[in-house]
C-alpha cells in the first residue's frame, strides 16, 4: 500500500531558506503520518494569518497561518454560533487583553474545544530579527519596481515579502490543483 503524505515538498532548491523549511516539514510528516491534515478535499482553501513581535525589544517575529479546507469547517461554524450564543450573548469578541473579563475568560476553553474540530494546519514561524534578511526580498529600487511604494517603509516591505513567501510556500505544499484561495491577513 502506498502511503501518501499530505505536504508535497517544493523541490526547489534556488528557493534556499524556503525549500529547506519545506523539506523538513516533509521530513516531520515522514516520522509522525499523522501530523497533517489534508486542505485539499473542497474547493476552497483559507488561509487567516496573524503576526507579533512587531515591537522592537523582541528579538523574534512570528507569524503563523492557519490553513483549512473551507468545505469542512462547518462543525467548528455550528460549534462557534452557540458559543457564542450561549456565553457572550452581548455580541462581544474575545481578545487577548480581555482575557481577565468574566465573559470572555469563560468563553476561552469552549472556543478552543471547538477550534479542534477544525481539519487543517495551524502553523507559527518564529524568525530571528537578526535573520530576517534569509526569507526577505531586497527594498526594489525605482527602476525595478511596476509599483509606486510611495512611504513604505523597508521594514515592513521585507516582512510583507517574507509573510508572502512563507504563505505563498504553504499553498504550493498543501494545496490541490484548481483549488481556489481565500487568505485573510491582519
Amino acid at each position: 500500500m502506498t502511503q501518501t503524505h499530505t505536504w508535497d515538498p517544493l523541490r526547489r532548491p534556488e528557493l534556499g531558506p524556503l525549500d529547506r523549511i519545506s523539506n523538513l516539514i516533509c521530513r516531520e510528516e515522514w516520522r509522525d503520518q499523522d501530523l497533517l491534515t489534508s486542505v485539499r478535499g473542497g474547493p476552497t482553501l483559507l488561509i487567516a494569518s496573524d503576526y507579533g513581535g512587531a515591537h522592537r525589544r523582541f528579538a523574534y517575529e512570528t507569524l503563523s497561518f492557519l490553513v483549512v479546507d473551507l468545505a469542512f469547517i462547518w462543525l467548528w461554524d455550528e460549534f462557534r454560533r452557540r458559543i457564542r450564543k450561549r456565553l457572550l450573548r452581548d455580541g462581544r469578541r474575545i481578545a487577548f487583553k480581555s482575557l481577565t473579563e468574566r465573559h470572555s475568560a469563560s468563553a476561552v476553553i469552549p472556543f478552543l474545544r471547538a477550534s479542534n474540530t477544525i481539519p487543517g494546519l495551524l502553523i507559527t514561524f518564529c524568525v530571528s530579527k537578526n535573520r530576517t534578511d534569509l526569507l526577505s526580498q531586497p527594498f526594489p529600487t525605482e527602476e525595478q519596481s511596476v509599483l509606486e511604494l510611495g512611504d513604505w517603509e523597508r521594514k515592513s516591505c521585507a516582512r510583507l515579502t517574507r509573510i508572502s513567501a512563507l504563505g505563498a510556500m504553504i499553498v504550493a505544499c498543501m494545496s490541490a490543483p484548481n483549488q481556489n484561495l481565500l487568505w485573510f491577513t491582519d
